[in-house]
C-alpha cells in the first residue's frame, strides 16, 4: 500500500492566518488616509498631520517584532 504524501507542508500553511488581519489593516489604513486626505487643504498639511502616527505604529511594529524573536530564540 502506497503512503500518499500531501504537498503541502505545515510551514507552508502559516502565512494564512496572518492574511486577514493583514488585509483589515491594510484597508483600514487606506480609508484613514483618504478620510485624511479629503479633509486637508494641501499636501504639506497632510503630511505633517500623518508623519506622527505612521512613525508611532511603524516603532510599535519593531518593539512587537524583537519582543517574537526574542520569545521564538527563549524556546
Amino acid at each position: 500500500m502506497d503512503e500518499k504524501y500531501s504537498t503541502c507542508s505545515y510551514l507552508s500553511l502559516t502565512p494564512f492566518p496572518c492574511l486577514t488581519p493583514m488585509l483589515f489593516g491594510a484597508a483600514l489604513g487606506m480609508a484613514g488616509t483618504i478620510m485624511f486626505a479629503h479633509g486637508s487643504d494641501s499636501v504639506e498639511e497632510l503630511i505633517v498631520t500623518l508623519i506622527y502616527p505612521i512613525v508611532s505604529l511603524v516603532v510599535i511594529g519593531i518593539i512587537f517584532r524583537c519582543i517574537t524573536l526574542y520569545a521564538w530564540k527563549r524556546k
